[in-house]
């Protein structure tokens, strides 16, 4: 039996991505990009980590940065 640990890449990056969508307006586009190479560092090690945690903070982080690039960068919300 193949005991399987967590990969710590993903998990900072996850983390990384986590906080910069938290942050605010400033760190939109980082979260996507932390997000995404989270994401991408999770598939290619899902058959011998533990993947549900890296990836799950990651589309937090993803759906944060959307709203923040949605409610700050863009009128959608704010129309004149």
């Amino acid at each position: 039996m193949i005991e399987r640990k967590f990969n710590k890449a993903a998990i900072i990056f996850s983390a990384l991505a986590f906080i910069a969508g938290w942050s605010g307006v400033l760190f939109s586009i980082p979260a996507f990009v932390f997000g995404i190479i989270a994401i991408v560092i999770s598939i290619k090690k899902r058959e011998t980590h533990l993947v549900k945690l890296p990836v799950f903070l990651s589309v937090i982080a993803i759906i944060m940065g959307i709203f923040d690039l949605l409610l700050f960068h863009t009128n959608l919300f704010f129309p004149v």
